[in-house]
């Protein structure tokens, strides 16, 4: 069987009398647009400990009685009806905020800087609220450099949100230096798309 990564498995043992039905709700969608389940669950054979069948499509109510397994997409419709009261009280996904810099400076570029409420807002809007600020840099410049810079970066945008009235012991700021390039390039080539800092807010 195989697993995916972050996804929660469970094993169902057919027990020969009562039905059982599995609800798999929507995860996070994939950069490529895609959507896995929440969980996947693995329905077992008592006698063998073979599988019978892998639940793992999102937005499905699934049937299991002895060893038959029947598989019924839902609506997104279908699901807050009969599960709204429950999907009210789960978390909202994480957001992601990408800002970028001028070059060689901690400076947010005009558009950078305009999406700085909205952020703000979408943090206010969420209790409990856990921030992770990590800065980057391109390739211009020493690595030690760009360490301190990419830094330095996280830090002002951590500044920027206090100045607003976020508590900043719930904003981790850190920096990366040139270590995770968003456009790959040569040493000490400029790259706007890399003079960045990313916010996830949770």
């Amino acid at each position: 069987m195989k697993l995916r990564s972050a996804i929660l498995i469970m094993g169902l043992v057919l027990a020969g009398c009562a039905g059982t039905g599995v609800t798999l709700f929507p995860g996070e969608k994939a950069a490529d647009g895609s959507q896995s389940a929440t969980g996947s669950l693995a329905v077992l054979d008592p006698e063998n400990g073979g599988d019978v069948a892998v639940l793992d499509q999102a937005n499905s109510r699934s049937g299991v009685n002895r060893r038959r397994v029947s598989v019924k997409s839902m609506s997104a419709a279908q699901l807050e009806s009969r599960y709204g009261d429950l999907l009210s009280t789960l978390p909202q996904k994480p957001r992601l905020f990408v800002l970028y810099f001028k070059e060689g400076s901690t400076d947010l570029v005009d558009e950078s800087n305009a999406l700085i409420p909205e952020l703000f807002n979408e943090v206010k809007a969420r209790p409990g609220v856990d921030v992770q600020v990590v800065g980057h840099t391109d390739r211009v410049g020493s690595e030690g450099d760009n360490d301190q810079l990419s830094k330095l970066r996280a830090e002002e945008i951590r500044t920027l949100l206090a100045a607003r009235g976020l508590d900043a012991s719930l904003v981790r700021a850190t920096g990366r230096g040139e270590r995770e390039l968003r456009e790959p390039t040569e040493d000490q080539v400029a790259s706007s798309l890399n003079r960045r800092v990313e916010v996830l807010i949770k």
